[in-house]
């Protein structure tokens, strides 16, 4: 996976930052020489951004950043939100309950992460 370390993800990849995990051979996937990878991601500086609730403070699956105190509390795991919605403020309610209607919203979490 990229930017995937040892430091960060131990099941991932060994103390030398080699692969430990076996990954199809489908020509589908990232290239066997690009996994592990250190991936250099220059993030502004906090006082340059807006955090929401769910941002987890990592561009990384699993991993979560500094955040400032009070930020982050909906995403516990480090995962990657998604919502599709639609603009048209009659098929965003229910029986006149918002939200309702066409607001969806899509988590993918880290591996390993039990689902209730």
């Amino acid at each position: 996976m990229y930017g995937y370390t040892h430091a960060t993800q131990p099941t991932y990849c060994d103390a030398s930052d080699n692969a430990t995990v076996d990954y199809p051979a489908d020509k589908m996937s990232q290239s066997a020489s690009d996994r592990c990878k250190k991936l250099p991601v220059n993030l502004p500086e906090l006082q340059e951004l807006t955090f929401g609730p769910f941002y987890s403070g990592s561009p990384y699956l699993g991993n979560a950043g500094a955040l400032p105190p009070g930020e982050g509390g909906f995403n516990a795991n480090s995962g990657y939100f998604f919502m599709w919605h639609s603009h048209s403020e009659r098929e965003l309610v229910n029986f006149n309950i918002f939200p309702g209607g066409m607001l969806t919203f899509l988590i993918v979490e880290p591996p390993g992460t039990p689902i209730p």
